[in-house]
């Protein structure tokens, strides 16, 4: 499918995004300090009016999407959605880890992301992705702060007497 304009299209995930214009980004900005007001302010749930002036209750884990996704949007990047359930071929799954396919396989070979077979094809769902991702980066956030204990524990920083 070919771009056209300024769309881009995700091959990952097979969507076409559109570049944020800035008065969006405005807009998702401003909703989303709105959002996070409100939790810190411990205010009760959101509201959505309907159509017919009805207010629905918007419920707590919509209303972080709807924070986190509008945080994305103001700082000008595209998001998508999908449920926790959908299942990803390996690329689909290498390119969200940015890893290269081969090392993604590797991964699932030595256990640490599970899958499963469709045919001969491994897929992994979404969740366990995620969950791998997340394990991953408190890793290694984990690490750096060990290394950084152990830099100014063995003098890597240098202090000015004044």
């Amino acid at each position: 499918m070919p771009v056209t304009g300024d769309s881009h299209f995700n091959a990952a995930h097979g969507v076409r995004t559109q570049p944020v214009p800035g008065r969006q980004r405005n807009q998702a900005a401003a909703l989303a300090e709105a959002l996070r007001s409100s939790q810190r302010k411990r205010r009760p749930a959101c509201i959505l009016i309907a159509p017919d002036g009805e207010p629905l209750p918007i419920p707590a884990t919509i209303v972080e999407m709807l924070y986190q996704a509008a945080e994305t949007v103001a700082r000008g990047e595209s998001i998508s959605v999908m449920p926790v359930a959908t299942e990803l071929t390996t690329q689909q799954a290498a390119d969200l880890l940015n890893v290269s396919r081969q090392y993604l396989v590797r991964l699932i070979d030595d256990g640490r992301i599970p899958a499963h077979l469709t045919g001969t094809h491994r897929r992994v769902l979404a969740h366990d992705l995620m969950a791998f991702k997340q394990r991953r980066d408190e890793e290694r956030m984990q690490n750096l702060k060990r290394l950084s204990r152990l830099s100014q524990q063995w003098g890597g920083y240098d202090t000015e007497d004044k």
